[in-house]
């Protein structure tokens, strides 16, 4: 293309020109446009740089793409694998209930479940080892737990009569076994 700044405007036809004594216009520099064969080598020009800026792959180059992509997706695989593997073998141990996660409720239930059940176990082996965890403190706590479970509970079991939902309570919920 051609540059504008460049171009000069042309002189003004005499014949053209306005009387001196009304007011002068400035002279509007003029765009030429390119001639239709100079317009397609631009083109063809500006085609060639892009070429030069996108280089093409060579057939090595993509096999090596394709394999770094199924060993990738090998990787993942195995690690599906290695977690699916210790979710079954935790699951078959006899200290583990497996819970249905159905609700994203239900996802931070069952995390918070997990953690209190961690936690417990760590809380009833430190009694006495720790100068803060006296039997009174301990008692307190296991309280506090008692009663977070029956609060759950008995929210479960308002949930079920409501919805007219079968509601089995946990062992040691007796009052509150529904049919």
């Amino acid at each position: 293309m051609t540059d504008v700044s460049t171009l000069q405007p042309e002189a003004p036809s005499p014949q053209l020109e306005a009387p001196s004594s009304l007011h002068k216009v400035a002279p509007v520099p003029l765009i030429k446009t390119p001639a239709p064969q100079q317009a397609e080598q631009n083109g063809q020009q500006a085609r060639a740089s892009k070429g030069k800026e996108k280089k093409r792959k060579t057939p090595e180059e993509i096999a090596m793409e394709k394999e770094e992509r199924e060993k990738e997706r090998a990787q993942r695989e195995a690690i599906r694998k290695e977690r699916l593997a210790r979710k079954v073998e935790r699951a078959s141990r006899p200290d583990t209930v497996v819970i249905a996660r159905t609700t994203i409720d239900t996802n931070e239930m069952a995390d918070l479940v997990g953690a209190n059940d961690r936690l417990m176990s760590q809380l009833r082996r430190k009694i006495g080892y720790r100068k803060e965890l006296t039997p009174a403190k301990f008692a307190e706590l296991f309280e506090r737990s008692q009663n977070i479970k029956k609060e759950i509970h008995d929210f479960n079991k308002e949930i079920a009569r409501i919805t007219g939902d079968r509601y089995i309570a946990p062992r040691g919920y007796f009052e509150g076994r529904q049919e």
